[in-house]
This record gives structure tokens, C-alpha cells and sequence, in this order.
């Protein structure tokens, strides 16, 4: 029997919706995000080296609609994953138009599905295998 690791993390993290983080003239897709926090990906590509505890500032965005001006965040570094690629981020400051963009991201997100051990992985197995053209925008793999 295997014994899934503690999710020690207050707020629950999501892959999609897609958010962007915009730091200068640069965006970064983020590997997943909270209301607390991001995980940036791309950070090899700013120029320079982030250091942990470096408090960064920015703006959120999603490819779709493009990064919201007013939504202005200051977050710091916590941690280092893949080469020092992907930055492990926590919010420091949200504007209110940050909070509210992140929380109607939220509400679009997919919530985490609880089931049972073993049941569901079958379902999953048939959506993967399809390639990407067979999916019609209102598809839910059923």
C-alpha cells in the first residue's frame, strides 16, 4: 500500500485556466496557482537570477485575454524546482482587482474530484488517448 504525500499547501493549487505572470516587459506561463501563490515557470529566462526571499513585482494576465493592468500583485520567492527554472512564488500583496481576477479564475477552474481508489483512472485513460483533433470544444470525453 503507498501512502499519497500531505498537501500541506492553505490554498488549493490548479493548473487551469491558464494564469500569466507579467514581471517588466516579460510574461511567464505559471505551472499552477493559488489564491496564495504561483508556480513560475520560464524563470531562467528574466536576465537574471531570482534569490529566494527576492520580493518580485508584477501583473496577472491569461493568454486568452491578455494581462490585466489593474490586477498588480508583489509576491516573493520561496523556492526553486527544475534547474532553478520553475520558481515557487507567495503572494505578498494583491490589489483588489488582483484578488477579483484570481477569484473568478477560480470559480472557472475545474474543482479537484474526489473518488474513491481505483475508480475513474479507466475514463481518464480513453480521454488521453485521443489526439487533440478528435475533441470538439464542448467534449467531455464521455
Amino acid at each position: 500500500m503507498s501512502i499519497a504525500p500531505i498537501n500541506r499547501r492553505k490554498d488549493i493549487r490548479r493548473a487551469l485556466p491558464v494564469l500569466v505572470i507579467q514581471l517588466g516587459d516579460l510574461r511567464f506561463p505559471t505551472r499552477d496557482w493559488s489564491l496564495g501563490g504561483f508556480a513560475l515557470t520560464g524563470a531562467t529566462y528574466l536576465g537574471r537570477p531570482l534569490e529566494i526571499g527576492e520580493v518580485i513585482t508584477g501583473k496577472l494576465g491569461r493568454p486568452e485575454e491578455g494581462i490585466q493592468e489593474d490586477a498588480a500583485f508583489h509576491a516573493e520567492v520561496r523556492r526553486f524546482a527544475e534547474n532553478g527554472d520553475l520558481a515557487g512564488c507567495r503572494y505578498t500583496q494583491l490589489t483588489t482587482e488582483a484578488f477579483t481576477f484570481l477569484e473568478r479564475l477560480m470559480r472557472r477552474a475545474q474543482p479537484p474530484r474526489e473518488r474513491p481508489s481505483g475508480e475513474g483512472d479507466s475514463r481518464l485513460r480513453r480521454i488521453f488517448r485521443r489526439p487533440i483533433e478528435a475533441f470538439s470544444p464542448t467534449d467531455r470525453g464521455d
